[in-house]
């Protein structure tokens, strides 16, 4: 059970069925589950979404920032675009001094459209890089961010990219949707989703140091799988 749209479950929305006639619900979010619970009839589990924490953890961020043109720069990164509509965090990164940038990493053409138009260099769309190079993106980030619209959707879902970003050691500005302050990493930074409160998060994420979070690795994806195989278990011993 991935996310969820609408306050409560009701008929009109699809996921009512499949809930009702499941033999067991694996859930990413804590909201994904109370719904669940409301519907479901045979075990029901809430297993987070997690991070390949080795991987995210080897990155070399000097060739990125080199390409880019930011070195000297302080980076806030988007790794990974959310729907966020109006795109208010671009407002927020041009609103602060020249030496912050701001770079975006995945394939959105709407806002590649967005920084082409405003035509500053300090916001730096990349789009989409291949997985083994994604690392080396959060190596060269100062700070990233995960700015969404602050909907039930979002409530609903478990946040990859703050997993990887904490994996990375980088703190993270963050809406404060329900999983984000649940999971209470240290180098959470929660801002509310206009442009003055991600500016005001991102001045005191700018003076935080990057920090080896240990908490992160309960969430290692071997450590998920293993909660998968747990689950699936369940119907076949």
């Amino acid at each position: 059970y991935l996310d969820c749209s609408n306050e409560r479950p009701n008929h009109e929305f699809p996921e009512q069925p499949y809930l009702k006639h499941s033999d067991g619900i694996m859930c990413v979010s804590q909201l994904a589950l109370e719904r669940a619970e409301d519907l479901g009839k045979g075990p029901i589990s809430h297993i987070p979404n997690g991070v390949d924490v080795s991987h995210i953890r080897d990155g070399d961020g000097q060739r990125v920032r080199q390409e880019h043109g930011l070195e000297g720069k302080k980076v806030v990164s988007v790794i990974g675009p959310t729907r966020c509509d109006p795109p208010y965090y671009l407002n927020a990164v041009q609103e602060m001094p020249d030496d912050v940038a701001l770079m975006i990493v995945g394939d959105d053409e709407s806002l590649r459209r967005e920084i082409t138009r405003r035509e500053s260099d300090r916001l730096v769309y990349v789009g989409r890089v291949p997985y083994a190079q994604v690392p080396d993106y959060y190596a060269a980030s100062d700070v990233g961010l995960y700015p969404v619209d602050g909907l039930v959707y979002d409530d609903g879902r478990s946040p990859l990219k703050v997993f990887e970003y904490i994996a990375a050691g980088k703190p993270v500005v963050s809406a404060p949707i329900r999983e984000v302050k649940a999971l209470d990493f240290e180098n959470v930074v929660l801002a509310d989703p206009d442009a003055a409160s991600f500016r005001k998060g991102i001045e005191r994420a700018l003076q935080m140091e990057d920090v080896q979070c240990s908490a992160v690795e309960q969430y290692d994806w071997k450590r998920i799988s293993e909660k998968v195989l747990a689950f699936v278990r369940k119907f076949v011993e």
